[in-house]
């Protein structure tokens, strides 16, 4: 009681009761969203006038054209001469081809936004040729760049805040120039050096049996986006072959709902997923949960196997140590809100949603980060 009698009302909280001895032991830890950390996404959809937006293209274009240049160079040094065995490729030659796809896409995003910024012609034959149309997803941005869930404020104005919060967001079209920043910061992911090929193990915990619907969405969304990534792959780490063999799994009771885990293999994995510990999170009409979702090295897919069958077996419920930096909040059936960008997408995303979210963490590469001007500050 005098514990929580230290904090205001409303502030969200982690307690865990233990038993030490012949007396309960208490440990809390206050839940607060990471600060706003990546603001190219916000600078990027800013509203412009019609000439400066259309100078600010260019110079994203110079600076992606840029990139590329130098990307091809680097990935070219590592192209493969003479037979190729699939079966024993090494790693920079499986780089190699892998970036090579990206690239590719980069390059023709690219060519699309240049053709957007090319004044029509008068031409009448030239005018029925088919224009570049933006795409039709849709993602939301904070309208301010302030976090709203400042480390300083009042516990009781964060708990208004987390009630205010899908109110105060405004929705932003997507377009090819947008999907362009996103391809080209994962391009600049999956080229890095030194590589990074070791295979991890992905988990997701739910803390409160109303959390595991909110766990199993994400964790499938991950699943999805990390697939259709070049070179990465995503199985689960349970053997099941498919979402509806996991379903009749549970429903069978041979296996704890409230852990989901994958076995993930790819170059720089750690780039778009952060190594070690972060939540996740989740808002109910009464009551605040929270998802633990985990990033850890594994030699091989049977000790993920073994990692993954030891936590289902384990207590499902956190101690406050356990609960890493809190990445994104989910309003259940209504949004998912990354707090490192900014960004909100529905609960239930498509898999082109929650990539545009994923890749909006990344940084650009320098050659464009350079070009847009300076960055909005915390």
């Amino acid at each position: 009681g005098e514990k929580l009698a230290a904090f205001p009302p409303g502030v969200p909280m982690n307690a865990n009761f233990t038993l030490e001895g012949d007396a309960f032991a208490v440990s809390i830890r206050e839940m607060h969203p990471v600060p706003r950390s990546v603001f190219w996404t916000e600078t990027a959809t800013a509203a412009r006038p019609a000439g400066e937006q259309a100078r600010w293209a260019n110079r994203v274009l110079d600076g992606a054209y840029a990139a590329l240049d130098r990307i091809e160079a680097d990935i070219e040094s590592d192209a493969p001469a003479g037979k190729i065995e699939l079966a024993n490729l090494p790693l920079e030659h499986a780089r190699y081809f892998f970036c090579r796809e990206q690239l590719k896409r980069v390059d023709n995003l690219a060519r699309v936004v240049e053709r957007g910024q090319e004044a029509p012609r008068q031409n009448v034959t030239a005018a029925k040729l088919p224009k570049a149309k933006p795409t039709k997803l849709l993602v939301r941005q904070f309208a301010s760049g302030t976090p709203k869930f400042d480390r300083q404020v009042e516990a009781i104005a964060l708990r208004h805040d987390l009630a205010e919060l899908n109110a105060e967001v405004s929705d932003v079209p997507d377009s090819p120039l947008i999907a362009l920043l996103r391809e080209v910061a994962l391009l600049e992911a999956m080229a890095a050096k030194p590589m990074d090929d070791r295979p991890a193990l992905l988990t997701f915990r739910a803390g409160l049996s109303l959390d595991i619907q909110a766990m199993e969405e994400l964790a499938t969304a991950y699943r999805t986006c990390l697939g259709r990534i070049w070179g990465a792959s995503a199985a689960d780490a349970f053997g099941f072959k498919n979402e509806n063999e996991m379903i009749l799994a549970q429903l069978s009771g041979k296996v704890a709902v409230h852990v989901r885990a994958f076995y993930l293999k790819g170059l720089n994995l750690r780039r778009l997923v952060p190594e070690g510990a972060h939540s996740v999170m989740v808002r109910h009409p009464n009551e605040v949960g929270v998802v633990l979702v985990s990033l850890t090295s594994v030699a091989s897919e049977e000790e993920a196997r073994e990692a993954a069958k030891k936590m289902s077996s384990s207590k499902d419920t956190p101690a406050p140590e356990e609960i890493g930096p809190i990445l994104q909040m989910i309003t259940q059936n209504k949004t998912l809100t990354d707090f490192r960008t900014g960004l909100v997408i529905p609960a239930k995303p498509s898999p082109e949603e929650f990539r545009a979210l994923l890749l909006s963490t990344l940084p650009l590469p320098p050659e464009i980060a350079r070009g847009i001007g300076p960055q909005p500050k915390p």
